[in-house]
Parts: structure tokens; C-alpha cells; sequence
């Protein structure tokens, strides 16, 4: 099973911040940031429209605690979109790559 954490930040800077800190700690094996992504959601009651960065982050399950605990200290939203799918449907390398790559 690999985990694909998906992650909307407020900007490339803030999702490539987190994505560093995210592989340094080997929280996740493999971050990607797509730069520019329109947002629409409800927020206190309107609707908001932001240009956002999305962040997507591979790991096992058992990092998924410590990657929404990290990415809550780092993240500058008071609420930040942090959303976990689990897939087997995975190469056996890939897989076994990501679990070398966070410690397991």
C-alpha cells in the first residue's frame, strides 16, 4: 500500500517549503508541486476563488499521522487540505522503493 497525500498550499514557495521538510524528516518519499491551480470553496459562510499550489506526497501509512502533524506546524492556513488515498494498485518496485525511502 503507498498513501498519495494530497495537499493545497497558498502558494509554489509554501508547497515547496513543506515538500523539503516533509522528505528531509522522511516523512514522504517523493513530493511534487504543481505551481499554479484555481481554488473554488466555501470559507466563513462565501465562496472564495485563490490561485493555489498543490502538493502531492508518496508514503506508507504508518507516516500519515506524523505528515498531517508536520504539515499543520508548517502550513499557513487555518485550516489546511491535507487528504490521504491509499492505493495497492502500485508497482512492487515503486512500492518498495517508497517504503526504503521513509525508513521501513
Amino acid at each position: 500500500m503507498v498513501q498519495l497525500i494530497y495537499i493545497t498550499c497558498k502558494d509554489e514557495g509554501e508547497a515547496m517549503n513543506i515538500a523539503n521538510k516533509l522528505v528531509e524528516k522522511r516523512l514522504v518519499a517523493c513530493a511534487n508541486v504543481v505551481p499554479a491551480i484555481n481554488s473554488v470553496y466555501w470559507w466563513k459562510g462565501k465562496v472564495e476563488r485563490e490561485n493555489e499550489a498543490l502538493l502531492l506526497c508518496k508514503t506508507t501509512p504508518s507516516k500519515i499521522e506524523g505528515v498531517i502533524k508536520r504539515v499543520k506546524e508548517l502550513h499557513s492556513y487555518e485550516v489546511p487540505c491535507v487528504v490521504s488515498y491509499g492505493s495497492s494498485d502500485v508497482s512492487e518496485e515503486y512500492r518498495d522503493w517508497v517504503y526504503k525511502e521513509v525508513g521501513e
